[in-house]
Formats: structure tokens, C-alpha cells, sequence
């Protein structure tokens, strides 16, 4: 693993989970915003390298919201209060997230290895890879952790990614489509 992809320690997830909840809780309570040190982030270290982030809100174990980064474009600790904010109130699949529902959201953050290129799909691993399919104009992401949840094999991901890029279910097939794989490492509040 590249030394820009290594995944955070137990104390560095808790940190990140924390920073995650304060975000939350200053933009949907106060309306205001967090400040990594007072939420008891250095931002020096794993916190200050740029980093591609997920953060997925859930309530009673059903999807809630999720955004983004595939690639590194800010610093971690600014990805994670950044996309915890936009998972709740940005995710135009759900109403935004009001302050009475946060003691109902549990958060988990995938925090993503740099996207590699593959030569056959071959390589994609369903439930330990996550994977982006680009095509002619079309394209589509999923977690590693998506192929999992729904018990979905290599052929059914790849399926279920075609029709989430606009394709039909065999897109993936068509010569010239373009496939990156990478790895999260995914942690939730308990």
C-alpha cells in the first residue's frame, strides 16, 4: 500500500467518528461550524493529508445519506466535517437531516485508498474492492462495503453499477469501458 494510503489507528477512528458528530451537530443545531482543534483533532499528522472520504448517515440501520470524494482533494479532517455536513443535508435522495433526528443518526466513514486503473474486471473483488466504471459520458461508484450489504456477487455489482451509471444492465461488457478499484477502510459509531 502506498504510504499516502495508510488507514487510520482505533484512536485516530474515534477521533474522525467525533469530528464527524461535532460537524453535525454545530451546522444542524448552532448553524455554525466546527474547528478541528476544538473538536480534538490535530490537524497535523493523518488529519492534515489530503484524503478521499466517504461519510454515510444511517438511521435503524437504513441508508440516511452519503457523500464524497473519490480522490484526495482536502485535508482528511476537512473531507470528514465537510461530507458529514453534506451527507445530511446535501444527498438529494433524502429531506435534509434536522437537528431532533441526530440522536437517531448513527455515522460510518470510509476513508478510501487512491482509485488504481485495471485491466480486466477480472481483478474487481466484490465486497473488498470499491469501484468506479466510466463509459462514453456515463459513470458510476460504488463502495466496497455496497456488495457486501446486499450480498451481491462480482456479476451482480457490476450489473447493479451499469444501471446506477445510466447504462443498461450490461454495460459493464461494452468494449472501452474504463474500471478503477480501490480499498476503504470503514468504521461506525457503536
Amino acid at each position: 500500500m502506498k504510504p499516502e494510503a495508510k488507514f487510520l489507528s482505533e484512536e485516530e477512528q474515534r477521533q474522525a467518528l467525533a469530528l464527524a458528530r461535532r460537524s453535525l451537530e454545530e451546522r444542524l443545531i448552532k448553524g455554525g461550524e466546527v474547528d478541528a482543534r476544538s473538536a480534538g483533532v490535530d490537524t497535523g499528522g493523518i488529519f492534515g493529508q489530503d484524503r478521499a472520504v466517504f461519510v454515510t448517515l444511517k438511521v435503524g440501520g437504513r441508508l440516511r445519506g452519503c457523500i464524497g470524494h473519490i480522490t484526495p482533494s482536502e485535508p482528511l479532517w476537512k473531507s470528514i466535517s465537510g461530507n458529514a455536513i453534506a451527507a445530511a443535508i446535501h444527498d438529494g435522495r433524502f429531506s435534509p437531516v434536522d437537528g431532533d433526528e441526530l440522536l437517531n443518526i448513527d455515522i460510518e466513514v470510509s476513508v478510501l485508498t487512491p482509485p488504481e486503473p485495471i485491466e480486466s474486471v477480472e481483478q474487481f473483488e466484490a465486497g473488498r474492492h470499491g469501484i468506479i466504471m466510466g463509459f462514453d459520458g456515463h459513470r458510476a461508484v460504488f463502495l466496497p462495503q455496497v456488495a457486501s450489504e446486499h450480498g451481491w456477487d462480482r456479476e451482480k455489482t457490476l450489473r447493479y453499477l451499469s444501471l446506477k451509471a445510466g447504462l443498461p444492465e450490461d454495460g459493464w461488457t461494452q468494449p472501452g469501458v474504463k474500471f478503477h478499484l480501490f480499498e476503504a477502510q470503514v468504521f461506525a459509531e457503536e
